[in-house]
């Protein structure tokens, strides 16, 4: 039996996010989309980089370095919960998430862990971002669509190589 109904997550204090990984692991990981961050009202060309969706995350976690790089504003700070049962403090920005290829342009609260490795400029993209989409995955096509509105974009599974 297939149940229909609407649900809008929300941002809470204690979140569930995947724990830090390598570049190495990521890169295994995938999906990926191209993405820019930017200030709310703008005024910065924006900093492009890749972004991993991950369904298993509930919000958008960034590095604190791309924080201060793009110059975002630090409003709040939250405890985070990571697969583990642990718990990792961030600073919560407002920011801005721009998808090109699905004409994605949200304000969105963004999450940078304020201890761990900062060299990395990995953004994670959780449940936060992927409730404005709708996403399908095509197994035996290896490929997941996602998309945002009228725009639909195909992310091929090149990932596990």
């Amino acid at each position: 039996m297939l149940h229909s109904f609407y649900w809008r997550p929300q941002i809470k204090k204690f979140a569930l996010v995947t724990p830090a990984v390598s570049i190495h692991e990521i890169g295994r990981a995938g999906p990926f989309v191209n993405i820019t961050i930017n200030r709310i009202r703008g005024g910065f060309a924006g900093f492009e980089t890749r972004a991993l969706i991950d369904t298993g995350s509930s919000i958008i976690c960034i590095s604190e370095r791309i924080a201060q790089q793009v110059g975002l504003r630090r409003f709040d700070r939250a405890a985070v919960g990571v697969v583990g049962g642990q718990t990792v403090d961030c600073h919560v920005y407002g920011g801005r998430i721009i998808v090109p290829d699905i004409k994605f342009d949200e304000v969105i609260k963004l999450y940078a862990p304020i201890r761990g490795p900062q060299r990395s400029q990995t953004v994670i993209l959780g449940r936060t971002f992927l409730r404005y989409c709708i996403m399908n995955y095509d197994g035996p096509k290896g490929a997941l669509y996602l998309e945002h509105g009228t725009r639909r974009f195909e992310l091929q599974e090149d990932w596990d190589g």
